[in-house]
């Protein structure tokens, strides 16, 4: 049961497949004309694609939606405060050195500005997650770094303890549903089992855009392949 996006892809990635197919010939032929005394002398025939137009018959078998929060901007120096705080309690530390203190914090504060960008631009929460385990990473270099620390929270258990502490500080604006997934019926054998008010007709239509590979040399003799529109 394909989903409406996979359906669609195949069909575009089938024709593209079959340019490729197409061009791969017209070499052949191009080497053929070329052995040829008179032949050599003729343009080469290339099949080029114009417009596709199709219409497509599906059905909807199945929606899936997902819903999207979006989030207040956060205080990133608050919650770098209290994950530096949970940090030195986690290991009985009452203080830190200056030096050591300060670049724990400005560690801290750049993982959590990085936390803030990928939760504003996705609404992401999950990231979250990867905003913990990268935290705790700094707990593991105290810990090695002075004997005879030892932990109120295990190492494993500690991203999930600091989870919990930040999400209050993450407040949602709002919700809403998107669609996610859409299953569609395709085979023709299925559609006509379906009501004729049920079927869906796409009208699709593919133009022939191409690339090309452009090479320039840089100043230092090295060359930069980019593959630009033509």
């Amino acid at each position: 049961m394909p989903t409406l996006n996979e359906y669609l892809g195949s069909i575009v990635s089938s024709i593209t497949n079959a340019r490729m197919m197409s061009d791969v010939q017209t070499v052949k032929v191009a080497e053929e004309y070329a052995k040829h005394n008179l032949l050599k002398h003729f343009s080469i025939p290339r099949m080029k694609i114009a417009d596709v137009e199709m219409t497509i018959p599906v059905a909807l078998e199945e929606l899936r939606e997902k819903t999207i929060a979006a989030f207040e901007p956060i205080d990133s120096k608050k919650i770098s405060n209290i994950v530096y705080n949970e940090l030195i309690k986690n290991l009985s530390l009452s203080r830190l050195k200056s030096d050591i203190r300060h670049s724990v914090q400005d560690k801290i504060y750049r993982l959590t500005l990085d936390f803030e960008q990928s939760l504003q631009t996705t609404n992401d929460l999950s990231y979250l997650k990867k905003y913990c385990y990268e935290v705790v990473s700094i707990e593991k270099e105290l810990f090695q770094s002075r004997d005879g620390l030892k932990r109120k929270i295990e190492i494993n258990e500690l991203p999930l303890h600091l989870e919990k502490i930040i999400l209050p500080e993450i407040k949602v604006v709002n919700q809403k549903k998107v669609i996610e997934d859409l299953n569609v019926i395709v085979e023709s054998h299925r559609l006509r089992e379906q009501k004729a008010e049920n079927i869906i007709y796409i009208k699709l239509k593919i133009r022939e855009d191409g690339m090309e590979w452009d090479r320039a040399e840089k100043a230092d003799g090295s060359v930069e392949s980019k593959l630009l529109p033509e």
